[in-house]
């Protein structure tokens, strides 16, 4: 009753109408905080509440959880005065989705009594390929869904033989063992093991055509995904979206929008796949209409227009949607932030940042990158440090790599040396190619192009045309041609082949350093 259509607002209305408020009408308004997409609001009423029970802890526990506020879910978790483990295995499953795999064995394994199958899923999943298989040994007791889990497990890492090993092995099979194997073929590409599959289920239902189409949406095949769906004896929501997803996958957004527009009922993830996909292709006006003829938003819908504003770098338009949102989501302050950042507005950026009620790494880093666009490196340094000190956000990888960037803008080899030795050291996250390719950038800049080009032969990547380019641009800075034909060299060995892309200056650069090389060979 709180939750339809999203409207919050006349749920609200009857809560604080009530003249006794029990522990059930409070937990039904944590509840419709939680499926509108409000973890904040629903822990506010969670703290609020006279009284509590086993469901109003497991119900902000999950709520935070499964909106990514897991440093709230676990501060929550230490406080539950008794046992309590559908919090604890919802916080797991919360741990493996947002891949701290340590953390969900540690709670799994030293704070949780009474595991059940769910638990033991979860852990499952928490693995890759034979280490999902020695959890699945280890369970007291064996069902379909574990046996799926161990499926999926070997398909997401890649392992795709393992995962049908595996799926022969299953005792029994339910519709969701086959449209999780015949959707892993599909994911690693084994389009027509996928058909295979389909062919061999036991009986042709919703479940399994709707895999059929998915499978074929893979592969770029309309056509038999057309025939699939008008074959169907049976359609649900979810079939729809499917057919949908065909479309969408293969450009074809005109005949989405008809199927969208002949659709039954729709959903959320009906309306906001269209606006994200007009959106990707800067058809901006188009993901608009579709939004304004949506009959009923949620916070879902309202993030998708709000992301494709930011992302199309309509920052004004974008910041109007989150002014107009009945309850703006973090996810679109940041993507707001994002949008200022990338358009060069660091005042702003600077503005919209203080505005932010609760601040994740998100935010901080769109804040760095804010200041780092418009050429100011001392404040993105400053707000880095900030961050650290103050902030109480955790930096990860694109953080760094917003931080290293405004080194290069600065010319700063000294700050980039600190802040890429802290990533690891400090912070003990892996440096990516993209932090290299930083680091060689700054080194270049400050005229040690031998040392940037010695990286570039050590580091544990192979060259991209990113770092070729980057290292080639400061040989020719400062006319240092003979070691720009070495840096380009090392790039074709590493890749087997080198394209210096579709810039000019590139090829040019290339061209004059085969020259003088040729000419002092030749």
């Amino acid at each position: 009753m709180f939750v339809r259509c999203g409207d919050l607002e006349a749920g609200e209305f009857i809560f604080h109408g009530l003249n006794n408020r029990n522990v059930f009408s409070w937990n039904l308004l944590i509840a419709a905080y939680a499926q509108s997409g409000h973890p904040q609001e629903a822990r506010t009423t969670f703290e609020k509440m006279p009284e509590t029970d086993s469901v109003s802890w497991a119900s902000v526990v999950q709520c935070c959880a499964q909106h990514g506020l897991i440093d709230d879910a676990t501060a929550i978790l230490e406080r539950i005065p008794e046992s309590n483990p559908i919090a604890v295995t919802s916080l797991i499953q919360a741990y493996v989705k947002h891949s701290r795999f340590l953390c969900a064995r540690r709670l799994f394994y030293a704070g949780m009594s009474g595991r059940d199958v769910v638990a033991w899923t979860a852990m499952i999943s928490s693995y890759a390929g034979d280490g999902a298989w020695d959890v699945l040994e280890k369970m007291p007791a064996w069902n379909v869904v574990a046996w799926t889990a161990v499926v999926t497990a070997y398909a997401q890492s890649g392992h795709i033989v393992e995962a049908k090993r595996v799926f022969d092995l299953m005792p029994e099979k339910s519709d969701v063992s086959w449209c999780s194997m015949i959707a892993a073929c599909s994911q690693c590409s084994e389009i027509d093991l996928a058909k295979a599959l389909c062919r061999m289920i036991p009986k042709n239902n919703i479940c399994s055509s709707t895999a059929l189409l998915a499978t074929f949406a893979a592969g770029g095949d309309v056509v038999h995904g057309k025939k699939v769906f008008d074959e169907m004896p049976q359609r649900n929501i979810v079939s729809w979206n499917a057919i949908l997803h065909v479309y969408i996958e293969n450009g074809m957004l005109s005949s989405a929008t008809a199927v969208l527009e002949r659709m039954p009922a729709k959903d959320t993830i009906s309306w906001t796949s269209l606006i994200t996909a007009h959106a990707q292709r800067g058809q901006i006006q188009k993901a608009q209409e579709i939004f304004q003829s949506m009959c009923c938003r949620n916070a879902v819908s309202w993030n998708a227009i709000g992301a494709a504003y930011s992302d199309n770098n309509c920052p004004l338009l974008a910041r109007s949607v989150l002014d107009r949102m009945p309850q703006s989501s973090l996810s679109c302050w940041n993507s707001v932030l994002a949008a200022y950042a990338r358009s060069g507005d660091p005042a702003a950026a600077e503005s919209l940042f203080q505005s932010i009620p609760e601040r994740n790494s998100i935010s901080w880093t769109a804040a760095i990158a804010a200041y780092a666009n418009a050429g100011l490196p001392a404040a993105s340094f400053h707000r880095a440090r900030e961050m650290e000190l103050e902030g109480g956000a955790i930096a990860d990888d694109l953080t760094f790599t917003a931080i290293l960037g405004a080194c290069i803008h600065h010319g700063s080899l000294r700050e980039a040396r600190f802040f890429f030795q802290s990533m690891i050291s400090d912070h003990q996250i892996a440096a990516t190619i993209e932090h290299y390719n930083c680091v060689i950038a700054a080194l270049g800049k400050a005229g040690h192009t031998d040392r940037a080009l010695e990286l570039m032969g050590a580091m544990p990547f192979v060259p991209d045309s990113t770092t070729a380019k980057t290292l080639l641009a400061a040989c020719g800075i400062h006319g240092e041609l003979q070691l720009g034909s070495r840096a380009a060299a090392i790039a074709a060995a590493a890749t087997g082949s080198w394209n210096a892309g579709d810039s000019p200056a590139s090829h040019i650069l290339v061209s004059n350093m085969l020259c003088l090389d040729a000419g002092e060979h030749g």
